[in-house]
This record gives C-alpha cells, sequence and structure tokens, in this order.
C-alpha cells in the first residue's frame, strides 16, 4: 500500500489478491484498519509536500488551490452566481436611504404592498 500510494486497487494486483479481500480486511481486522488509516495520513503528508513545492516555485494552480482550501476564514472563497435566475417584482425589497431627498414626505408615508 506505501508504494501505490495507499491506492487499494493497485496494491491487490501488486500482491494479487483480490480487492475485495483487502475491503474485508479493512472491515474485520482493526490492526490492519488502522495500519491502512496511517498510511493514507503518510500519503497526505506526501501530496502537502507536493502541494507546498508547487507553491514553493510560484505555481499559479497551487496557490489558488492552497487559498481557495486554507484561506476560507481570510476570506479567499469562490463564490459561484447564477445569471439564469428569474426574477419577479413579488421578490424584490427596495430599501431607500434616509437622504434628505423626500420634501414632500411620499416615501415616509409609503406602504409596503404584498402581492
Amino acid at each position: 500500500m506505501v508504494k501505490c500510494l495507499g491506492v487499494a486497487a493497485k496494491a491487490s494486483r501488486m500482491c494479487r489478491i483480490p480487492l475485495s479481500t483487502h475491503h474485508f480486511w479493512l472491515n474485520t481486522d482493526e490492526l490492519y484498519s488502522s495500519q491502512i488509516k496511517e498510511i493514507r495520513e503518510i500519503t497526505l503528508d506526501y501530496y502537502e509536500e507536493a502541494l507546498h513545492k508547487l507553491i514553493k516555485e510560484g505555481n499559479p494552480a497551487a496557490v489558488i488551490f492552497a487559498l481557495k482550501t486554507q484561506g476560507k476564514k481570510r476570506g479567499y472563497i469562490e463564490t459561484v452566481h447564477s445569471l439564469n435566475q428569474n426574477f419577479d417584482d413579488s421578490n424584490v425589497h427596495y430599501y431607500l436611504p434616509d437622504n434628505g431627498r423626500d420634501e414632500e414626505g411620499s416615501i415616509q408615508d409609503a406602504q409596503i404592498v404584498n402581492q
């Protein structure tokens, strides 16, 4: 599993055991299961080191990925805006500032009408 970076299908082929045997051991053998979890952590460390190397090299995609995943609390988030939404007047709310321009008092006298 270590040589295969935790890819069970590849490791089972190398060891010439059915993949189902790996899954059986994973679900029934606590020692095997804990060792597989350790291998997955080692693999994750390997991936993180590779990402850090790419970031140090100035790889834009790596930097963007790292900020999107690790920089959320600093505002590095991605939002998707749909331009195909259907709006009707019943879903629109208008908020007008009190800027002193309403000399006649019409805004203060306005009522909200629900249709």
